[in-house]
């Protein structure tokens, strides 16, 4: 072949490189340092393609990642390559790119040929962490369901088999605890790793709580290979060298012909089955089997709501959110009750999912102005709060229906409150706020709950206009012993009379937590110190009005619990 042929033939292969890829790199088998890089190394590393080579890719990697990619390099044969992985290239200490990373070992060299490919735009921490695990570099439940299922449907089209295996550590946290921080931390990262590396694409396995996980696989790896390695893991870290006893359930693909979206929905009701019930206790083989009981148990459930709302099964119980100054009751928040051992957040997520979140959210509202009308009518005004799913909310029927309801006690509008939660996703933040805006024109006052329980606390707050900010109770009951929990507090407290908007403190259950929360001039608290949820009689309020204060009883009987004047017709600007 002659000098000419060889060029152009060394340049046709560069060039389909660098159609699929954006930095290309030659590296070290066994320090990962690049000995030759070509292509957009500053986009990808922040460093020229001079300051690149010399150093080592991996110091250029989270740690999670690192470990997968080193596990990945380990198992390249001479001639072979390794499946493409998910990476993620740190740029600033909160700062990360995700990259598609690929390499192979030509015949006759010992080094790595590898590629990096851009996956996403520039991305901050926080809203990688809403799918994947910060220890392990694994998805979280929802988004493994997610990407299994486009897995096994890939792999169903190419005519090969997967096999999803869920692995069960039982109380990790119990085991590990005699462990040093820093073996805990590559614990878990080898375990990420090893389960990505695993995986029919290099990231389709997730940690589903503590000590689950769960990963999509091909036939070639088995789930002893797994449990194998996991429990060498384990008696690394023990020192009588026994280790963590490691569990292991196969869900077979059995090749049924589900649907993308049913594929989705099985995997979800089987790891979530698992991560309730443990390897023990779970007897799901296939995802036929996950599908049939799901759909088994949602028409029950179905039925079983339907029912309660439409007669009457469920009660309203009350807890009082007090004045922090003088401990006197401003409202009450409603609370659903059911029969058996149904939570209320079981019920609500589930309506949510089937679509009857807004008949149940009606319900709710009905008896709560049935219980406001009948306490007035015994001289009592008493301010309630209801809360309302983001799903109802964003519904114009749902909101004409409710002001409708509303309408013909103009009198007593001031007494029915409404709170939507923070953990409840709003898909239309402008007809959100616009419903709350309605409400509010009409006299009701409105209350963000759960500040601080997601990602998004900044972006509710920007966007929805209230008149109440509830504090999540996670901080609130940490904040006597953790400086950042208090400082959160303290920063939400601020925030809050910066926009003319009043807080209140959720979970008060010490007197200390009672006096930091006046210390950090957050006005109103929530709480077993205050009162557990209950009855709301005339007895139990003649009682309320003589709660004790930090400085003995106070036997002032408050008469009516109004909002202040005009509280409601004065729009909070956030």
């Amino acid at each position: 072949m002659s000098t000419d042929s060889i060029r152009a033939e060394r340049d046709r292969f560069v060039a389909f490189s660098f159609a699929s890829a954006d930095l290309l790199m030659e590296m070290d088998p066994a320090t990962g340092v690049v000995l030759f890089a070509s292509g957009a190394a500053k986009a990808i590393t922040r460093h020229s393609i001079q300051e690149l080579v010399g150093k080592s890719f991996l110091n250029f990697l989270l740690p999670a990642d690192r470990t997968i990619i080193q596990q990945k390099f380990a198992q390249i044969k001479a001639g072979g390559r390794m499946q493409p992985a998910l990476v993620r290239v740190v740029h600033e200490p909160k700062v990360h790119i995700s990259v598609i990373f690929g390499g192979c070992r030509l015949p006759n060299s010992s080094n790595y040929y590898v590629t990096a490919t851009i996956a996403d735009r520039l991305i901050g921490e926080g809203s990688d962490n809403e799918y994947r695990d910060s220890e392990t570099g694994l998805l979280d439940t929802a988004s493994f369901a997610d990407k299994a299922a486009r897995m096994i449907d890939l792999a169903s089209v190419e005519g090969s088999s997967s096999k999803v295996t869920l692995v069960d550590l039982g109380d990790v946290s119990t085991f590990l605890k005699t462990s040093k921080p820093e073996d805990q931390e590559h614990f878990f990262a080898q375990v990420g790793a090893f389960l990505r590396t695993s995986s029919l694409d290099g990231d389709s396995a997730a940690r589903l709580d503590a000590g689950k996980f769960g990963v999509v696989h091909s036939d070639s790896v088995t789930d002893n290979e797994i449990k194998g390695f996991i429990s060498n893991l384990t008696k690394e870290l023990d020192p009588k060298k026994k280790g963590q006893k490691v569990q292991t359930v196969e869900i077979s693909t059995d090749g049924a012909q589900l649907g993308q979206q049913d594929a989705v929905k099985a995997l979800l009701y089987s790891v979530n089955k698992f991560a309730e019930s443990g390897a023990e206790n779970f007897t799901i083989g296939n995802l036929s089997d996950s599908l049939n009981q799901l759909m088994d148990e949602t028409l029950t459930k179905v039925s079983a709501l339907r029912s309660a709302v439409s007669e009457d099964d469920f009660h309203l119980v009350f807890q009082p959110i007090v004045s922090l100054k003088n401990r006197m009751p401003h409202h009450y928040e409603a609370l659903s009750r059911f029969a058996g051992d149904r939570t209320p957040f079981q019920v609500v997520t589930f309506a949510e999912e089937v679509g009857m979140v807004e008949e149940f959210d009606m319900a709710v509202c009905h008896k709560a102005l049935q219980q406001v009308i009948d306490l007035t009518s015994q001289g009592k005004r008493i301010p309630i709060a209801v809360n309302l799913s983001a799903q109802s909310l964003e519904s114009t029927l749902f909101i004409a229906s409710l002001r409708r309801m509303l309408e013909p006690h103009s009198k007593i509008r001031s007494c029915i409150m409404f709170e939507l939660t923070e953990s409840s996703h709003v898909g239309d933040f402008d007809r959100v706020n616009g419903a709350l805006q309605m409400l509010r024109h009409d006299g009701h006052q409105v209350c963000l709950d759960d500040v601080g329980a997601g990602a998004t606390s900044f972006q509710y707050i920007r966007r929805l206009q209230v008149d109440f900010i509830k504090i999540d109770g996670s901080y609130v009951q940490n904040m006597a012993t953790d400086n950042r929990d208090r400082s959160f507090v303290r920063a939400i407290s601020q925030l809050s009379r910066d926009l003319s908007v009043q807080s209140i403190g959720e979970m008060v259950e010490t007197e200390e937590q009672a006096k930091i929360l006046v210390d950090e001039n957050v006005g109103y608290g929530q709480g077993w110190l205050f009162g557990r949820p209950g009855a709301l009689t005339i007895e139990d309020l003649e009682k309320a009005m003589a709660i004790p204060t930090t400085g003995g009883i106070n036997k002032t009987p408050n008469k009516a619990f109004i909002p202040p004047s005009g509280s409601t017709s004065r729009p909070a600007t956030l």
